[in-house]
């Protein structure tokens, strides 16, 4: 029981959303339905970054039957270090104003901001659905059959 319960409550402490008063970064890109952003000191990013999240964007809005409507998920690509909320630092965090992340391609965190759009704020849900459909290469030690094993 208790290993069943600490990653459970571990999952909705790390959904604990910053409060943010406007999302870092300047525009560099607006897809159908991603707005990528970068500061002057955030990690260099291969140019596709941002088109391939506006196509998982999409996706994902598909998959879980989201109406994307008329805003645009707000990715903020940050230096490593400023990804922090209360002093404990983060690879990446998904607010109300969109995602800010230390590392330029984090499905994770993506998945967060369509299903809240769709459903609100559902922690343990969204974490699921972030684990399950967030392929993010930073996690290597699991592979995609980990993922088709949920299923």
């Amino acid at each position: 029981m208790r290993r069943l319960l600490f990653p459970l409550m571990f999952a909705v402490a790390a959904c604990e959303e910053p409060a943010l008063e406007e999302q870092p970064g300047e525009v560099v890109f607006e897809g159908d339905f991603v707005e990528f952003r970068v500061t002057d000191d955030a990690p260099e990013y291969c140019a596709g970054v941002p088109g391939y999240l506006d196509r998982y964007a999409g996706a994902l809005y598909e998959e879980l039957r989201v109406d994307p409507g008329e805003a645009l998920v707000s990715y903020s690509l940050v230096h490593p270090e400023d990804v922090r909320h209360e002093g404990d630092h983060f690879i990446a965090f998904a607010s109300e104003r969109g995602i800010v992340s230390g590392a330029p391609v984090l499905e994770h965190e993506l998945v967060h901001a369509v299903h809240r759009q769709g459903y609100g704020r559902q922690y343990l849900l969204t974490e699921g659905l972030a684990e399950l459909f967030g392929g993010d290469a930073l996690l290597s030690d699991r592979t995609s059959t980990d993922r088709k094993s949920v299923v």
